[in-house]
């Protein structure tokens, strides 16, 4: 595979085996291996660190490798977002999988194939291999679609897009700051959760990098291509994940796959807003969330 992966580990040897294994049957040419330091008086978390890092070692297919493992612990905001920009300072384009997302052998090539397809498109920032709308709302046949979700469990972009990118924003506090958002949810208590989650990840209220890059997308109109199924599955929800609902049966889909010549009749346009919205009452489990977070931070403020 002549497209290049990001590799992003941590602390968790088991899972980081596995997608390793799924990368190693894809064979891409070049792997970027990146793993994040252990966190200071965690004697426990060096060894699993240590025990990451020796993966890199096992690769044993025709591929150049380029690693970054940091001394010290950055977190997850600045460890994946920089880690990220040192991949895409160095290629064009490429593919970017987490330690807990496994992917199914068909992700590589849908990733490859629409990197290339849409190379050019400047309002497509992204290719993510998971898929929350209802099957009822695909379009026969299509094996993709269009929305304004940045989804990234196992996700591929361009340089062009990530330069767009940044941790921080000066207009949080604006009217304006909220605006973008009223293009993918149609109810006010939707727009308020969601501004309030943008603006607690731009405020380093919580260890997020990716609500920055969901924003990015929002704010500059860009789009993001959906499979017809999850090509990838989330092996991390649970006691150890950081920041995922391990409730919601949403978030616990089977990956499948699909054919190696993807097929789409449409016009590169985004959903529905309705259907949108449903893609967040799904995610988010929102039906009553935004309400009961809106009424929250009224009663008690921020």
């Amino acid at each position: 595979m002549d497209v290049p992966v990001l590799f992003l580990t941590f602390n968790r040897p088991h899972h980081s085996r596995r997608v390793l294994e799924s990368i190693r049957k894809a064979r891409p040419s070049k792997l970027y291996f990146h793993n994040d330091g252990p966190r200071t008086g965690r004697s426990d978390e060096a060894k699993a660190c240590a025990e990451v890092r020796n993966l890199s070692k096992e690769i044993d297919w025709p591929c150049e490798v380029f690693t970054w493992f940091r001394d010290d612990n950055v977190g997850c905001k600045l460890g994946v977002s920089s880690a990220i920009t040192w991949f895409f300072e160095r290629e064009e384009m490429g593919i970017i999988l987490e330690d807990d997302c496994l992917p199914e052998p068909s992700f590589f090539t849908y990733c490859s194939e629409l990197l290339h397809k849409y190379r050019d498109k400047e309002d497509i920032f992204m290719i993510s291999g998971n898929h929350f709308l209802p099957d009822k709302y695909l379009k026969e046949k299509d094996d993709y679609y269009f929305t304004q979700y940045a989804f990234i469990w196992g996700w591929a972009s361009w340089r062009w897009a990530w330069d767009k990118y940044s941790l921080s924003n000066e207009d949080t506090n604006k009217p304006k700051f909220a605006v973008p958002i009223g293009q993918i949810v149609s109810n006010a208590f939707s727009i308020y959760y969601l501004a309030d989650k943008f603006r607690n990840a731009f405020s380093n209220k919580i260890d997020s990098w990716d609500f920055q890059w969901f924003y990015t997308l929002l704010l500059h109109k860009g789009k993001c291509i959906n499979p017809s199924v999850h090509l990838v599955t989330n092996i991390g929800i649970g006691m150890e994940s950081t920041h995922t609902d391990s409730v919601n049966k949403y978030l616990h889909i089977k990956a499948g796959s699909l054919p190696a010549d993807l097929n789409y009749s449409g016009t590169e346009e985004s959903i529905p807003l309705q259907q949108s919205q449903v893609i967040f009452d799904r995610v988010y489990k929102s039906k009553w969330k935004g309400f009961l977070w809106y009424l929250k931070q009224r009663l008690f403020g921020r």
